[in-house]
């Protein structure tokens, strides 16, 4: 059984995402090692594979201000940093406080970036501001299992419930902060559709105002991790009530 056995360890070159734009096929070639060795922190970040879909879907234009509203620990948030090269502004927010100490320490590098202690459901950011929003929510992590063993013994019909409402909420909340013709990713570690395709196309049931421009579900294989990311469009004519 694939999902029995030990996750690989894979590294990427830090920095190697600077000035990278939507469209970059998956994965990037040359991108990722596995370390032998002590690894260097100061080049590398240790990081799966599958993990750079949904910053890399987002792919936010240098001088744009952009949010990822459950960053901890904060390796897509590198990513967008890198993107951004120094440019626009990255807010940072989770609400996790026990995992605020990685996520700082991950963009500690970068001026630009805001990070605070915050629920993605209710940011404390205005309506309308972002030009680009990551929303890699809460799951079930049923994709991740290798990593998470326990998984297989905590998952239930009743949590699964209880996580697509937390993940309805977020996306309820953080949606309204998206400027017209604004981009939105929501992305995952499950392959729950459930969590996946079935909770956008409710979203996109009830918000006219937002239009699905593509999505992927990735599956665990021997070289990555599962995933799912959706690129999510606001209209230029945006219900703000």
């Amino acid at each position: 059984d694939l999902l029995q056995e030990e996750a690989p360890v894979t590294a990427r070159l830090r920095g190697c995402f600077r000035g990278a734009r939507q469209g970059r096929p998956y994965p990037a070639a040359g991108v990722f090692v596995t370390p032998e060795g002590p690894v260097d922190f100061d080049r590398f970040y240790l990081q799966d594979p599958s993990t750079i879909m949904a910053p890399l879907m987002l792919a936010p234009s240098r001088g744009a201000q952009v949010a990822d509203l459950c960053a901890a620990p904060g390796g897509k948030s590198l990513i967008l940093a890198e993107m951004l090269d120094g440019t626009g502004r990255l807010y940072c927010c989770d609400r996790a406080d026990e995992r605020m100490e990685a996520l700082r320490e991950n963009l500690a590098p970068y001026a630009n970036v805001t990070i605070a202690v915050a629920d993605a459901a209710a940011p404390d950011l205005p309506k309308a501001s972002l030009d680009a929003l990551l929303l890699d929510v809460p799951c079930s992590n049923t994709g991740v299992i290798r990593r998470r063993p326990d998984v297989r013994w905590n998952f239930s019909t009743a949590g699964l419930k209880e996580l697509v409402a937390q993940q309805r909420r977020i996306l309820e909340g953080a949606s309204r902060l998206l400027r017209p013709d604004g981009v939105l990713i929501y992305s995952t570690c499950s392959i729950e559709p459930e969590e996946n395709d079935g909770q956008v196309r409710a979203f996109l049931a009830a918000h006219p105002e937002f239009a699905l421009e593509a999505a992927r579900q990735l599956l665990p294989t021997r070289g990555h991790d599962g995933a799912y990311a959706a690129r999510l469009r606001r209209s230029h004519e945006p219900n703000l009530v």
